[in-house]
């Protein structure tokens, strides 16, 4: 699965922060119950991204989901977190530029063949 929204999140289901922290989700009260305190769902935007996060503290982008447990003993077990359903994959830096780099080279190359038709009608 490439994409995964907040509107996805299922009460139960366990999220992996980058920090590495793991939260179960309680979506009818909205909020992520953690092993030593609670997080509001609304501080995560559509693509579980942290709303509210600044410089000073540690990156609380959502890294994975899992499946976790709804209605048995391991609902609020924090080390169980059930089938893997999804891992954010973002690009490095270089993947980024490369795209970039990738993409103009394509315009270019539109430009170039444009250039070659108008110089191909006039001889």
């Amino acid at each position: 699965m490439t994409t995964f929204t907040k509107d996805m999140l299922r009460t139960g289901m366990r999220i992996k922060y980058n920090n590495g922290q793991v939260a179960i989700v309680l979506k009818d009260i909205g909020v992520l119950g953690m092993h030593d305190g609670f997080n509001n769902l609304s501080h995560l935007n559509d693509s579980l991204k942290d709303t509210e996060q600044f410089d000073d503290q540690v990156d609380w982008d959502v890294e994975s989901v899992w499946k976790g447990y709804e209605n048995n003993a391991k609902v609020l077990n924090f080390k169980a977190l059930g089938d893997f359903i999804w891992k954010r994959e973002e690009k490095s830096p270089e993947q980024l530029q490369l795209d970039i780099l990738l993409k103009q080279i394509s315009e270019l190359n539109t430009q170039a063949t444009k250039l070659q038709e108008i110089i191909n009608v006039k001889a």
